[in-house]
């Protein structure tokens, strides 16, 4: 039987640093990915640097619902494939493949359908898919008025892609 063992810290670092996935260092290791990221928390190199990026600009921006009264917008299905969407663009290889497809299938729903994504803090879903509108441009989700658009990276992130394009 093959022991299980992590990389040394120097191992690690320099796998992350290539763009190793917590699964792949997880398989290779013959670890759980819990120990992956565990280890790389230890190391200051938090797992979630993306997801976490992605969540706050939302939460700073419209002000998403979640909440200790157990209330929470967070688990919207359309809300998750916008930020899984996003994570892919920049450049997170830590979705799942289940992850991967629902992003996907948001995506090519919004651009069939000619749809945006819409929010609104006090509807029980929050997130829904309405038509898309001339001042929504590209963009996946139809930002406020008045709301500063996020950082450049992020916004290229939430744009739908041309018809053809390979997200």
């Amino acid at each position: 039987m093959r022991e299980r063992q992590l990389p040394s810290d120097f191992e690690l670092r320099q796998a992350l640093q290539l763009g190793a996935s917590n699964p792949e260092l997880a398989g290779a290791a013959g670890v759980s990915g819990a120990a992956v990221s565990f280890h790389r928390g230890r190391l200051g190199m938090p797992f979630r640097l993306i997801a976490t990026r992605v969540t706050q600009t939302f939460n700073d921006s419209l002000n998403v619902l979640t909440g200790g009264s157990g209330e929470t917008h967070h688990n919207n299905y359309v809300f998750q494939g916008l930020k899984y969407w996003m994570r892919l663009r920049l450049g997170d290889t830590d979705l799942s493949p289940r992850q991967e497809e629902q992003a996907d299938r948001l995506v090519s729903r919004l651009l069939r359908k000619n749809k945006v994504i819409t929010y609104n803090r006090n509807s029980e879903r929050g997130f829904s898919v309405v038509d898309r509108m001339p001042e929504d441009g590209n963009l996946m989700v139809r930002w406020p008025v008045g709301v500063p658009l996020p950082e450049e990276d992020l916004v290229r992130a939430m744009t739908l892609p041309d018809p053809g394009e390979d997200g």
